[in-house]
């Protein structure tokens, strides 16, 4: 779903069409016919004037007018087919979008996952670059995907969410759009299953970065700078994990579907920031 100049577009998985509320009356106010369906990913620009719609059935996305609905058709680049994540940066220059399969690593394609990050100008209209995303192993590609997608404008980062990866969180710079680092977690007691714990949901948070990882059953406040860990909570086991989180203030509302409601916890950032100070040596005089 996303909000733009007081209506809700949502995405229906098994229609034709994205549904258009108006948030006021509660009512809608437009079917939009989508060429593949209402499967996939939506974000709104800042100035709430256009709708981006990433399809996970048909191979391209969709800039969508919110006024006329008027829409205009991007093919997804290096043979991409299938998108799980996207997101604008914050001064609306550029939308990244997270592709499941078809990415080129060195002008050279790895059967198996392929995932990558396209990287479009909204500007000029064109594509800056594709980054790869997938892990290599013995000439073949992992079967990650980008589950989610956080852009840090302060940081200049942009933080991609690997879901089946032991990469973890991919550390991407924003302005050479190149692979920085990798923030990869380890499996705790809870996660009996995977090699990976899948962090479905990432943002950012000041200094910190706050990471969903459903297979752990946890949420963790990682340091910008050295991506260490802050804090940690344990959300409590439960079928197929938490999914999501969303940030209020100082408040992170964890979405629990198979606990039937939400986890939320009370996160200080003045706190948060103070921990992550060098400790003085008690000793020293």
């Amino acid at each position: 779903m996303a909000i733009a100049e007081g209506r809700l577009f949502v995405g229906q998985v098994f229609s034709e069409f994205l549904l258009v509320i108006d948030v006021e009356t509660q009512s809608i106010v437009k079917r939009l016919h989508i060429p593949g369906g209402g499967e996939g990913e939506i974000a709104a620009s800042p100035d709430e004037k256009t709708i981006f719609f990433a399809s996970n059935k048909e191979n391209q996305f969709y800039l969508i007018d919110s006024a006329t609905y008027k829409y205009h058709v991007v093919q997804y680049p290096s043979g991409g087919r299938g998108c799980m994540s996207i997101s604008v940066h914050p001064d609306g220059s550029r939308l990244y979008i997270g592709v499941q399969r078809g990415g080129l690593l060195n002008g050279k394609s790895y059967f198996g996952g392929n995932c990558f990050l396209a990287v479009y100008d909204l500007n000029r209209n064109s594509y800056v670059t594709t980054i790869y995303l997938a892990e290599i192993y013995n000439g073949r590609s992992d079967d990650a995907t980008p589950a989610c997608i956080e852009v840090d404008s302060e940081g200049e980062k942009i933080y991609v969410g690997m879901f089946q990866s032991k990469r973890g969180i991919c550390v991407i710079d924003a302005i050479s759009n190149e692979i920085v680092n990798d923030i990869r977690f380890e499996r705790n007691e809870c996660n009996k299953h995977f090699e990976w714990v899948d962090p479905l949901s990432v943002k950012s948070f000041g200094e910190c970065l706050i990471s969903l990882n459903r297979n752990n059953c946890e949420l963790l406040v990682i340091n910008k700078n050295d991506y260490k860990t802050v804090k940690s909570y344990y959300l409590g086991e439960a079928p197929n994990g938490p999914r999501d989180i969303e940030l209020f203030d100082n408040e992170v509302f964890v979405s629990y579907p198979e606990k039937n409601g939400f986890v939320i916890l009370n996160l200080s950032l003045a706190t948060l920031n103070k921990s992550m100070q060098p400790t003085a040596n008690a000793s020293a005089d």
